[in-house]
């Protein structure tokens, strides 16, 4: 074998040596990726699900291009009791799952899914977890126990939580889909904060379950 087949073997050995470190060191996807993505520094789509409505019922304050003009002043995960938020999906399917799974077994047999064009503004204070760690269970409790009636923030992007009971009472822990995936969600606080969205879409739908289903997004 001559100097140059020698040489044209090494770098054929080298070039299939890195294909395989490559393939073998490459990072895979994992299914039970416990992180949710931060939305609230560009431009987005957000979506929220109205469970036992119908378009008409809910009038001219969900009209498209309008911004929501209030929400309740009940403690959620991100805001505390007499504050309340505005709380919204980065994902329409699961805006429509939460519809759905509310409004099987009742009455009305209609829910409606609403989508927001999301613009940030300057100025608004913003709170980002990306992950459930002791920092976002901690901020999670102190919202349904905080009889302050405030929140330093303005908008608050996470995981939602999902409560259980065990021996001790009420506890919280996060919540995930029927894939292993947490589910994000948009905290909306302030009247300032409510003015970044605006309703692009609005959609109807109905249930053909007479049963309440078990079947929700969350477990």
């Amino acid at each position: 074998m001559t100097m140059k087949s020698n040489r044209h073997l090494l770098i054929v050995t080298i070039y299939l040596t890195l294909i395989v470190c490559l393939v073998i060191g490459a990072p895979s996807a994992s299914k039970g990726d416990k992180t949710v993505p931060s939305h609230l520094n560009k431009s987005n789509l957000f979506y929220r699900g109205i469970y036992k409505t119908t378009i008409q019922a809910l009038g001219q304050d969900y009209a498209k291009g309008k911004s929501p003009i209030g929400h309740t002043k009940d403690a959620g995960d991100f805001a505390p009791e007499g504050m309340g938020a505005f709380y919204v999906f980065d994902n329409e399917q699961e805006a429509q799952d939460w519809g759905r799974c509310h409004t099987e077994g009742t009455a009305i047999k209609t829910y409606v899914v609403v989508t927001y064009q999301y613009t940030p503004k300057a100025g608004l204070k913003t709170k980002s977890f990306t992950s459930a760690d002791n920092n976002w269970l901690s901020f999670v409790e102190s919202n349904y126990a905080s009889t302050t009636k405030t929140s330093p923030y303005d908008i608050v992007e996470g995981p939602i939580s999902a409560p259980f009971r065990d021996s001790n009472g009420k506890k919280i822990k996060v919540a995930y889909t029927k894939n292993g995936k947490l589910v994000w969600q948009g905290a909306f606080i302030t009247p300032a904060a409510l003015k970044t969205l605006v309703v692009a879409d609005i959609k109807q739908y109905s249930v053909a379950s007479k049963k309440g289903s078990s079947s929700c997004i969350i477990q």
